[in-house]
């Protein structure tokens, strides 16, 4: 699924949706299920897509839910930028799904230059 992930991906980022769909039928049709990572991409070609294909991307979500794809920050994301945040919010509470949280584990990062000193007055940083 990596590769396909790789492969789809520049497709993805110009928003040509129908490439990614192509893409996707060949993955499906190797018997490989589709996961969070692919989903995110496909979400994310129909977000970069002109016009932006909000029908695709909800019909994607509905799909990989009931295949058991677990929503998370990065497909609502990209949700949000295909659907709205408010359409997006409504999508994930009539599918039953939960509403990932943004990321609370990261902790703060050091600018480069302050890094960069850190290690050289041999601190750990």
């Amino acid at each position: 699924m990596k590769s396909a992930v790789r492969f789809a991906r520049p497709f993805a980022k110009r928003g040509m949706w129908v490439e990614v769909e192509q893409i996707t039928a060949q993955v499906v049709q190797q018997g490989l299920a589709i996961n969070e990572y692919y989903l995110n991409v496909m979400i994310c070609a129909y977000a970069a897509a002109q016009p932006k294909q909000a029908q695709r991307a909800e019909a994607a979500l509905r799909s990989a839910s009931k295949a058991g794809v677990q929503l998370n920050e990065y497909i609502m994301n990209s949700l949000e930028r295909v659907l709205g945040r408010s359409r997006a919010a409504e999508l994930v509470r009539e599918l039953g799904l939960k509403k990932p949280t943004k990321r609370q584990d990261k902790q703060p990062t050091k600018d480069r230059g302050a890094a960069r000193q850190d290690r050289q007055r041999g601190h750990a940083g």
